[in-house]
C-alpha cells in the first residue's frame, strides 16, 4: 500500500514538473560534405515556468567507446510570456556546426537539453549523418586579389614591351635611313627645265680630235667635268667637230 502510494505521488510529481518536456531532432538521416557547414535544428519542448526558463542545449554523438562527445553547446533562457505561465511550447533551436566542430566523423549525432534548477536531461532521438567525401572548395578572397594583380601586371608589360619594340624598330629605321637634303633649287635664268641625265651618256669626240687640238695647243685638250648640256650646245660642238675635220682634210 505504501509502494503505491509513493508510485501515485511519483507520477504526480513528473506530470507536474517534466512530464511535458522532449527534444527532438529535426531529421533521421543527413548527407553532407567533410568541408561544409551543418545546420542542425533541435526541437525543445519548454514549459514557461520560472523554474524552466534557463536550460543548457548541447547536440553531441557517441563514439565507439559509448562515451558522448559533445560538438556544441550553448545556454538558452527562456521569457513566460504574458498569459502563458504554467503552459508549454515547441521551440526550434537552430545549429551552425563548422567543420572544426564535427571533424567530418559520420555517426549519429543526438540533441540534449539539461535544466539547471531541476537537473533535468531531455535527449532527442538522433541524427545519422553521414560525411562524404571533400567537395569543391571555394578558393579564399586574397586568392583572387592575387591573380587578379598580377594578371593586371602582366597585361601593363605585355602593352609596354610591344610598345617599346615599335619604338625602337622605328629609330632603326631612322638611323639607316637618314633624311635626304633637298637639291638645290635651279638658278638658270632660262625657264627651261634641266636636261635628263641620259644626255650625259651623248657620243663622245674620237681620239683623233683630241690629238689634233692638243698638238694645236686648243684648251679643248684639257679635261673638263662631265656637265648636263642642253640640245643647242650641242649642236654647236657638232658643228666646230666637222668643221675641224675639214680643216684636217685640207691640211693633209
Amino acid at each position: 500500500m505504501a509502494s503505491s502510494l509513493y508510485t501515485v505521488i511519483t507520477l504526480l510529481w513528473t506530470l507536474q514538473d517534466g512530464g511535458t518536456l522532449h527534444v527532438y531532432n529535426d531529421r533521421l538521416i543527413k548527407i553532407a560534405f567533410a568541408n561544409e557547414e551543418i545546420n542542425a535544428i533541435c526541437k525543445t519542448n519548454v514549459m514557461y515556468k520560472p523554474d524552466y526558463t534557463k536550460f543548457i542545449l548541447s547536440y553531441y554523438r557517441i563514439d565507439s567507446e559509448s562515451k558522448e562527445i559533445t560538438v556544441m553547446q550553448s545556454l538558452q533562457s527562456v521569457e513566460i510570456p504574458p498569459g502563458r505561465e504554467n503552459k508549454s511550447e515547441t521551440l526550434n533551436y537552430p545549429f551552425k556546426i563548422k567543420p572544426s566542430m564535427h571533424s567530418s566523423v559520420s555517426g549519429t549525432y543526438y540533441c540534449k537539453a539539461l535544466w539547471i534548477l531541476k537537473n533535468q536531461v531531455r535527449r532527442g532521438n538522433g541524427t545519422f549523418i553521414l560525411f562524404r567525401e571533400k567537395g569543391y572548395t571555394e578558393p579564399p578572397l586574397t586568392m583572387w586579389m592575387c591573380l587578379i594583380t598580377i594578371t593586371i601586371i602582366l597585361t601593363v608589360a605585355s602593352i609596354m614591351g610591344t610598345v617599346l619594340l615599335f619604338w625602337k624598330r622605328e629609330w632603326r629605321q631612322i638611323k639607316k635611313c637618314p633624311a635626304q637634303r633637298p637639291a638645290p633649287p635651279h638658278t638658270s635664268g632660262s625657264s627651261e627645265p634641266p636636261e635628263p641625265s641620259y644626255v650625259e651618256l651623248g657620243p663622245r669626240e674620237p681620239d683623233v680630235y683630241f690629238a689634233i687640238n692638243k698638238s694645236t695647243g686648243s684648251p679643248l685638250h684639257k679635261k673638263v667635268p662631265a656637265v648636263k648640256v642642253s640640245q643647242q650646245k650641242m649642236q654647236e660642238i657638232t658643228d666646230v667637230y666637222e668643221n675641224n675635220t675639214a680643216d684636217l682634210y685640207e691640211n693633209i
